[in-house]
């Protein structure tokens, strides 16, 4: 079931019309030095044990470590990126991602569907887990914090080379 559910969101993200990130480029072309802060919208699409959680992902070249936020316990595993430019215009990333957790191996998809270049929503999908469920299916918003930081200094030096002073903001 959650499979299905999982195929039919991700026809509807591709063919939906212009609600969801239009734009060529809201997503980076590479997740290398990225920083996205990924918070479960408690949607039961599923069995979901992150329901309302919030947890850090720090992306390097092929892998990346994340962190449960209001938990001790670090992560880590590789993953795979790619960014998709649908026939109509809508741009999607996908992410594949194996780590292990509790003993054994995990492995689950992502669907990052932007808002624009620093929000957007995300379908998470579990494939394989050491959890009593196989499959489960987990949806809610993502921040990227990379690009939150970038603007900030941006508008921050901008303001310090307009004036030589520090915008009181």
């Amino acid at each position: 079931m959650a499979s299905q559910v999982f195929r039919l969101f991700l026809s509807i993200a591709l063919c939906a019309s212009s609600c969801i990130g239009y734009c060529q480029g809201l997503l980076p072309v590479k997740l290398e030095g990225e920083v996205f802060l990924f918070q479960d919208g408690g949607v039961k699409l599923s069995d979901s044990s992150d329901a309302g959680s919030q947890f850090l992902m720090h992306f390097g070249r092929s892998g990346y470590v994340y962190q449960v936020i209001g938990s001790e316990q670090v992560l880590q595993g590789k993953y795979r990126y790619i960014r998709k430019l649908a026939k109509n215009g809508i741009e999607v990333g996908l992410l594949a991602s194996e780590e292990v957790f509790e003993g054994g191996e995990v492995s689950y998809e992502m669907v990052l569907m932007p808002d624009d270049e620093s929000v957007g929503m995300y379908l998470f999908k579990q494939n394989v887990g050491p959890l009593t469920h196989e499959s489960r299916l987990n949806a809610g918003r993502f921040t990227r914090v990379t690009r939150l930081f970038e603007v900030g200094l941006k508008r921050r030096c901008g303001s310090l080379s307009d004036s030589g002073r520090e915008d009181p903001e």
